[in-house]
């Protein structure tokens, strides 16, 4: 079972950002609504934090412990581990050059 990083904003319909990991590996803030999660890989947030505008997703520190908190609710599934340290790698990234 892949890590689920959604969290409760899923379910939010009003606007609002998160912070997701792009495929080039770096931290970036996207603007979503309900609507719009299937479109996205659930174990690429990087969060469970959601913000009212994108500034805060972008300036806001990163909580690496839902990552933690979150890995640790499957913990014999390896996927799950794997995207997980892949994550943690991702904020250490993102902290460093910031």
């Amino acid at each position: 079972m892949p890590l689920d990083m959604t969290g409760p904003a899923r379910w939010k319909r009003e606007v609002h950002y998160r912070r997701y990991l792009s495929n080039s590996g770096s931290v970036i803030a996207i603007c979503v609504q309900d609507f719009d999660y299937p479109d996205y890989d659930p174990s690429r947030f990087v969060d469970l934090a959601d913000f009212p505008t994108e500034q805060e997703a972008a300036f806001t520190p990163l909580r690496p412990q839902d990552v933690i908190d979150t890995a640790a609710t499957t913990p014999d599934d390896h996927v799950a581990a794997g995207q997980a340290v892949r994550l943690l790698a991702a904020i250490g990234s993102h902290w460093s050059a910031t």
